[in-house]
């Protein structure tokens, strides 16, 4: 589900320039700027990354819906809790880093370098300090919670992905509707063979009707059945019609549904109409199929 790759949070604070041979040192403010800013901006763009991962993976793990009231699903929601105070302390530090920056900008305003052994040195210093240990911190709990969120993701896909159902709303109204499209071939198809039949049997009673009088009424009733089969199996196609909108309606606006969620209900009930549809289309076939015989066992004695 997760994919974090880990990456270094920080580039070192790089060195001075020197603008004079005397005991004084001189700094350049902007070369020192640009050195924390790069540094500040490298550490905020993998802790961002890092967080948004996390952050799409608990998106995609409460998708779920599934309850922490039982194994694994408690074990997950603790693994969870704890990166998120992980994620809060991340911020926190970014935070620091934020004021620290700001802190230098505020005291280097106005200034185009910094000299040795004054206030404002002094200042640089601990702000260059203050940023090393807060880089420090931030890279030890970014690597910490990338291997927590490692684990995690492997648990969640060895222990919860497995016992946990889902289906694709797409894919599923898809079949549906191949389903429904072959009820519709078939209804068409007894439509063919009851229009057939008719003829059959008119040309018969013009023929002998009189002659195999018991025969012609024993076909007419075939044929009676045969249509009611029809207006059984017409009732079946509807029913599959309502349900696929039905589903639809309900399911409008989700991709997937996964086992854990109250939709799940919805998904079980679909089947469990369809389930019920096939079996009376099933009833319908085979009632069908002894008419058929009847029938043709009958054509037979008259020949």
């Amino acid at each position: 589900m997760l994919n974090i790759l880990k990456a270094t949070l920080f580039s070192m604070l790089g060195g001075v320039l020197f603008l004079s041979t005397s005991c004084t040192v001189y700094y350049t403010t902007s070369e020192i700027d640009a050195n924390f800013n790069t540094s500040i901006k490298s550490a905020n763009d993998n802790c961002n990354r890092l967080l948004g991962q996390i952050t799409a993976f608990e998106a995609e793990y409460q998708n779920l819906n599934c309850g922490s009231s039982a194994s694994p699903f408690i074990e997950a929601s603790q693994s969870m809790n704890e990166i998120d105070k992980a994620k809060n302390q991340i911020q926190l530090l970014l935070s620091d880093v934020s004021k620290l920056y700001i802190n230098f900008k505020t005291f280097t305003n106005g200034k185009d370098k910094i000299a040795s052994h004054t206030n404002e040195w002094e200042q640089f210093k601990r702000t260059k300090k203050g940023l090393k240990l807060k880089f420090k911190e931030l890279e030890k709990i970014a690597n910490l919670t990338v291997q927590d969120a490692e684990k995690l993701n492997d648990f969640v896909n060895e222990k919860i992905v497995p016992v946990v159902k889902k289906i694709e709303v797409s894919s599923y109204c898809q079949n549906f509707e191949e389903i429904q499209q072959s009820f519709l071939v078939s209804q068409k198809d007894l439509d063919s063979k009851i229009t057939l039949i008719e003829k059959d049997l008119q040309a018969l009673k013009v023929k002998m009707g009189r002659l195999y009088k018991d025969k012609y009424d024993l076909l007419e009733k075939d044929l009676t059945d045969i249509k009611e089969q029809r207006d059984e199996l017409k009732a079946v196609y509807a029913n599959i019609v309502y349900t696929i909108d039905s589903f639809k309606k309900q399911m409008k606006g989700k991709t997937i549904v996964y086992s854990c969620s109250s939709e799940w209900t919805i998904v079980n009930e679909t089947e469990k109409s369809f389930v019920q549809q096939q079996q009376k289309f099933n009833n319908i076939q085979t009632a069908l199929l002894e008419s058929y015989a009847h029938m043709q066992a009958v054509f037979q004695e008259i020949k």
